[in-house]
């Protein structure tokens, strides 16, 4: 996208400060214009494209007619819509679920035939990685033992400004999977320090986490700072990889996990295999008994749904959707530390993470805003040990 590769060459060419100045007007005119014209969520079937007067003129002059004055016909496109959706609505909680078949209901099948769909498929994992070494060290072998289930698998790891080796630490991954890339600074896998020294308009220095203290306008700049660094490596995937994995999945790696459990993740990306509409399954990560990442994570209003005229009564909660619930549940972002993405869904439009002006959530929310179908599974959990606040 222009608006991306403005920023991205305005950042790492002149004074941060001047930088952001300049990216708050670039934000609020043409940019985010852009994020106007992102489609609606719900697909028509049946219609031409409307910018092509042909497709129109082309159509059978009876279907024409049909459409628009035949009922049954009008019905039935209903029933087609609803019939083929990847979800429904559950009848007494109002939340909009997965549609499974029976056969899908048994985890064990899942595992199964997700663990063979692993086999023919390949996968890329990212991060944003700063003064990560020490947790680096585990997380990339439980990067491994999950990449050895797909065909293949790459490794892209944007790092910057870190004082404790992590990029050292991450050329030595590369020494033994040549499938490594790093990225933050030019040239792409430099072995030189990556200083970017990237700071606020306020002069405070970014360093990443949700424990720093900051001003609204700060978690403003932490929002495009961050989006700017994720942009990356999806731009990077984009121009080399694209059409090489069918899955990327996105992971932090500044947390400390338990070992994996590669069935839950086997069961979770068996969807993406049995439904092709599938954009984005997020796990369901555990932090003291509680579901992890609440900044990145946005359930539909029950109101989208069904009337409803009390405000509480119109609030999905963790408790209704992930820890009273087994299936999994479509949400308008998520992350939770762990989430799976559909290459295919990204690259065609060549989707970032775009913050809208004076946006102050987390930047995930503003690429899974772009995509139509993500769920959080109950039934990926994984189970994170310790969190750590950066120096």
């Amino acid at each position: 996208m222009i608006g991306m590769k403005f920023f991205a060459g305005i950042l790492v060419s002149c004074n941060v400060l001047f930088c952001l100045s300049m990216l708050h007007v670039h934000l609020t005119t043409d940019y985010f214009h852009q994020i106007r014209k992102i489609p609606n969520a719900i697909l028509s079937i049946n219609r031409p494209d409307r910018t092509s007067r042909s497709a129109v003129t082309q159509l059978d002059p009876e279907l024409i007619e049909k459409k628009s004055s035949d009922f049954s016909y009008g019905h039935a496109e209903v029933l087609h819509l609803q019939n083929s959706s990847m979800y429904f609505v559950h009848t007494r909680e109002r939340m909009p679920l997965m549609r499974r078949e029976n056969r899908e209901l048994d985890q064990n099948y899942r595992t199964r035939i997700g663990r063979d769909w692993m086999r023919t498929k390949t996968a890329v994992f990212v991060a944003s990685v700063r003064n990560a070494k020490e947790r680096l060290q585990k997380n990339v072998v439980e990067l491994h033992r999950l990449g050895k289930l797909f065909k293949d698998y790459w490794m892209i790891f944007v790092e910057n400004d870190s004082n404790d080796g992590t990029r050292e630490f991450l050329h030595d991954v590369r020494r033994k999977h040549n499938q490594t890339v790093i990225l933050g600074c030019t040239p792409i896998n430099s072995r030189a320090p990556c200083k970017i020294n990237i700071t606020y308009r306020s002069g405070k220095v970014h360093r990443p986490g949700w424990g720093q203290q900051r001003t609204e306008e700060e978690l403003v700049d932490r929002g495009i700072t961050m989006s700017v660094l994720r942009n990356m490596y999806l731009n990077y995937i984009y121009d080399n990889l694209a059409d090489k994995v069918d899955l990327m999945i996105s992971v932090d790696p500044d947390l400390e996990w338990d070992p994996w459990s590669l069935d839950n993740i086997a069961q979770g990306i068996y969807y993406f295999s049995a439904k092709p509409k599938l954009d984005v399954l997020c796990a369901n990560s555990r932090f003291r008994n509680g579901l992890y990442d609440p900044c990145s994570r946005t359930y539909f209003s029950k109101k989208r749904f069904c009337s409803v005229t009390e405000y509480d009564r119109s609030i999905i909660t963790d408790e209704i959707a992930i820890n009273r619930n087994s299936i999994p549940v479509k949400v308008e972002s998520c992350y939770q530390a762990f989430a799976v993405y559909r290459v295919s869904s990204l690259a065609k439009d060549r989707l970032h993470h775009y913050p809208a002006p004076a946006e102050r959530s987390c930047e995930h929310n503003t690429l899974a805003r772009r995509l139509r179908e993500i769920y959080i599974d109950p039934g990926m959990r994984l189970v994170i040990k310790y969190l750590f606040n950066h120096a």
